[in-house]
């Protein structure tokens, strides 16, 4: 059976996608260091898939999403050929803009007047829309951490991918207003993007 990703299920997979990369990280944070990371670089690379084949029809942001799955590979291939060079910022900045873009189009379809019948995509797009904007403001954070490594109350080295976890959990945490205060912005920076 051939999966078929098109204007009436794209957000489906979409939401499938952004759940495994979410569960993703949190399994890798327990896996051995280098297969943890190659496991989120992995899922992330099949997000970014699924997201440019559900969008392909919409043809100014399938070629965005073409251009910046094409940055995020490039990235990661300098990464692996120079470890020297840290790439970080480029690859937070075009998942970022991905997120971004995303939220933007499950938002469209979820506040589309003439969207009159409840469907599963529609149902999709929405909770696509909750992670999507999690997912926006974990890369915002971890943009902040690649300036400030001190921004959070948590020890922070190494690549994004081995604390993506983390950060995500703070920024889930934060916007369901439970507030644990396990982690907490402690640079002026940070606390004012957690507010």
């Amino acid at each position: 059976m051939q999966v078929q990703i098109h204007r009436h299920n794209n957000f489906i997979y979409l939401t499938i996608a952004l759940v495994v990369l979410l569960l993703t990280s949190a399994f890798g944070a327990v896996m051995h260091e280098s297969v943890g990371e190659i496991a989120i670089k992995i899922v992330s690379l099949s997000t970014l898939f699924v997201a440019f084949t559900s969008v392909s029809f919409e043809s100014r942001w399938g070629k965005t999403v073409a251009v910046l799955l094409f940055i995020w590979i490039g990235v990661n291939i300098g990464q692996a050929l120079l470890p020297d060079i840290d790439l970080d910022l480029i690859e937070l900045a075009a998942l970022l803009i991905f997120f971004g873009g995303e939220a933007f189009y499950a938002a469209k379809l979820g506040l589309n007047p003439k969207h009159h019948v409840m469907d599963a995509n529609l149902v999709a797009s929405s909770i696509s829309l909750y992670l999507l904007l999690g997912l926006i403001w974990a890369m915002v954070f971890l943009i902040i951490l690649e300036f400030f490594p001190q921004a959070f109350s948590v020890t922070v080295t190494g690549d994004w991918g081995e604390y993506f976890h983390t950060i995500a959990y703070f920024t889930y945490v934060t916007m369901t207003s439970l507030g644990y205060g396990d982690i907490s912005p402690t640079h002026s920076i940070s606390q004012i993007f957690a507010v």
